[in-house]
C-alpha cells in the first residue's frame, strides 16, 4: 500500500507478475550523483550499492534498511576483511556498514530475519543520533566515491558479449 519505486540494473523477468500498477525501473545507479526524493531507501541485495545505501537516506533525510551481501566499498570494488576466531566476514562487513550509518547520523538497529539465506541481517536507521553530524564527512565520502565508483556491468551485457565472443570464433 505504499508509494514507491525500485531500481535494478536490469530488468527482472519476475516484474511481469507485479502488473503495470508497481514501478520498477531498469537503470544504473550513480550513487554519488543519486538524490532519493523518498521517507525510506531500502537495499536488498544491492552488492556494489550497499555502502551507498546509508548515505544516500542521509543526503535524502530519508529512514533506510538494508542486508548487506557481498562486501563492496564505495568504488565498487570488493572488500578482503581480516578476521579474528569466531568471525566470519559477513560479521566483519556488517559491523562496517553499521560504522558507516553511524557516521551518517543513524542510530543503527540489527533485525535478524528469518529467510533462507545466510545473508540474514537487516541494518535499520530509521532514528537520527542526537546530535549534529559533520555534514563534511558525508560529503568527503560522496566526493571520494565520485572519484572511484565503477557501476558494475549487468549479467545482460556480460552475456552478449559472451554471445559475440562465442560466435566469432
Amino acid at each position: 500500500g505504499y508509494k514507491g519505486y525500485g531500481i535494478d540494473q536490469c530488468s527482472r523477468k519476475v516484474w511481469a507478475h507485479y502488473g503495470s500498477s508497481t514501478d520498477l525501473r531498469a537503470q544504473t545507479l550513480e550513487p554519488y550523483a543519486y538524490i532519493a526524493d523518498t521517507d525510506w531507501v531500502i537495499g536488498n541485495h544491492a552488492d556494489e550499492l550497499v555502502p551507498w545505501i546509508p548515505v544516500i537516506a542521509a543526503r535524502a533525510q530519508a529512514k533506510f534498511v538494508v542486508i548487506p551481501c557481498c562486501p563492496h566499498d564505495f568504488s565498487g570494488r570488493k572488500m578482503i576483511f581480516a578476521t579474528t576466531a569466531g568471525q566470519s566476514k559477513y560479521h566483519a562487513y556488517s559491523v562496517y556498514i553499521g560504522d558507516l550509518a553511524r557516521r551518517c547520523g543513524f542510530f543503527v538497529e540489527r533485525e535478524y530475519l528469518r529467510i533462507p539465506s545466510t545473508k540474514n541481517l537487516a541494518i535499520v536507521g530509521r532514528s537520527k543520533i542526537a546530535g549534529d553530524v559533520d555534514p563534511s564527512d558525508i560529503d568527503s565520502m560522496v566526493r571520494a566515491g565520485e572519484q572511484e565508483f565503477v557501476a558494475r556491468v549487468p549479467d545482460s551485457v556480460k552475456n552478449k558479449e559472451r554471445l559475440l565472443k562465442r560466435n566469432r570464433k
